[in-house]
């Protein structure tokens, strides 16, 4: 109980700073995202901040794993199953040109 209670209360404390500064305000579902390389669809949601100043950033994040399958890319222990429910891995070259800024 009482370690509740002091998780409980560090993690108020520490987060109301954070609120605070605009670190999070709101989150929405968005439509899903569909790569246009491939057709895959990928979850999305909308985070926007809001800062002390009144400035506000919305950014549009994926809730799942990129699963692009691009030359160098693999998929956990090999196995296809994996590639589906946790997306494919890259080393850096690869991810670079799976997801380009």
């Amino acid at each position: 109980m009482k370690k509740s209670i002091i998780l409980g209360l560090l993690g108020a404390g520490l987060g109301w700073p954070l609120y605070g500064q605009g670190i999070l305000r709101e989150t929405e579902e968005e439509a899903p995202y569909t790569d246009p390389r491939d057709g895959q669809k990928y979850a999305t949601v909308r985070y926007t901040t809001t800062f002390p100043d009144q400035t506000s950033h919305t950014f549009r994040w994926m809730t799942q794993n990129l699963s692009y399958d691009a030359a160098g890319s693999v998929v956990y222990g090999g196995d296809p199953e994996n590639g589906e429910v946790y997306g494919r891995l890259y080393v850096w070259a690869t991810a670079m040109e799976a997801c380009p800024a």
